[in-house]
């Protein structure tokens, strides 16, 4: 690395020396230099790992101290199935990495679930993970329908409306389990990439709970205390995969098109990966022609996420009064 990156602020030997504004689906972020004729060479990786050994020898530890004594905790409660959830981003490859230290490999599946809607860079990401722990008992979860079908008979998904998740993550995830275990009233726990650090609500999930999000599966979130540093401490220590989205600028790597992105992540997926943002804009901008006729108050529309305020059904081609 040459500099780390603390959302949009970049940071040079502690030093805060620039920091990019604006951007979005249709426009470019400005770059502000607070340094001018700055000299930057490479962080001395080996030193700084050298550093910070002690710290991250402690916190590792006891992260795999976490899953094992939760493991065993859920095993004795006659759990059926053990799995990590696992989506390509820079915490779920951690805490891969840290689940198959801690657990024997057959006692744990490892799930993705394919929403498609990731960027192209995540399914590459996906099958580097696949060829690294290749002892692991990899499955990939995905619903009957592409997103794209999805989008055109419901609508796009909007903040209130957030029907996306439900519909092409978990509820998948859930069914395929249910598949491989054969059993419908299955009990699970599984091991997410949840942390405190993403956001307010976050940081007030335990690492452990029951039910919060599915009635039959309980959640253990094993890095909710760490924080971005040392995920990346970690990675560089063990030479793990990184998803490439990330050396764009991407702070939380997820699906190309979503109502809950910012306005940053827009910019990066719909600049580095328009083939994969393409088709869902085609749909919001087709869902949009009710409303505006013109293509430039449509782009308008979508640059300042109008779209993601939807919260009824008025622009389906099913909706309207009926009797």
């Amino acid at each position: 690395p040459l500099l780390w990156a603390e959302t949009r602020r970049y940071i040079y030997r502690g030093r805060f020396v620039a920091e990019a504004s604006g951007g979005g689906l249709y426009s470019f972020p400005t770059l502000k230099v607070l340094e001018d004729n700055l000299i930057i060479e490479p962080v001395d990786i080996e030193n700084m790992i050298a550093k910070n050994k002690i710290l991250m020898d402690g916190i590792v530890q006891s992260t795999l101290e976490n899953i094992y004594s939760t493991f065993n905790k859920y095993k004795n409660r006659k759990y059926d199935v053990f799995y990590v959830a696992f989506s390509g981003g820079k915490d779920s490859l951690v805490l891969l990495d840290l689940v198959q230290r801690a657990l024997p490999h057959n006692e744990f599946k490892v799930v993705f679930g394919d929403t498609t809607m990731e960027v192209s860079d995540t399914y590459k990401a996906i099958e580097k993970a696949r060829k690294r722990w290749n002892t692991l008992d990899f499955h990939v979860a995905k619903a009957s329908y592409t997103a794209q079908e999805s989008w055109k008979l419901f609508a796009p998904p909007g903040r209130t409306q957030r029907w996306c998740c439900s519909v092409h993550k978990s509820s998948p995830s859930i069914l395929l389990l249910r598949e491989l275990v054969q059993k419908d009233n299955l009990k699970a726990l599984v091991f997410d990439g949840v942390r405190a650090e993403e956001s307010d609500a976050r940081a007030m999930y335990s690492m452990t709970s029951d039910g919060n999000k599915h009635l039959t599966q309980s959640n253990c979130s094993p890095l909710i205390d760490w924080n971005t540093g040392e995920l990346y401490l970690y990675i560089l220590e063990n030479d793990l995969l990184l998803n490439d989205a990330y050396r764009y600028g991407a702070i939380r790597v997820g699906c190309s098109m979503c109502p809950m992105a910012s306005s940053w992540w827009e910019y990066i997926a719909n600049t580095v990966y328009q083939n994969d943002t393409a088709p869902f804009i085609d749909i919001i901008d087709n869902n949009a022609k009710n409303k505006f006729s013109k293509k430039t108050e449509r782009d308008k529309y979508l640059n300042e996420g109008g779209w993601k305020g939807r919260m009824g059904g008025r622009d389906l081609d099913s909706g309207g009064n009926r009797v």
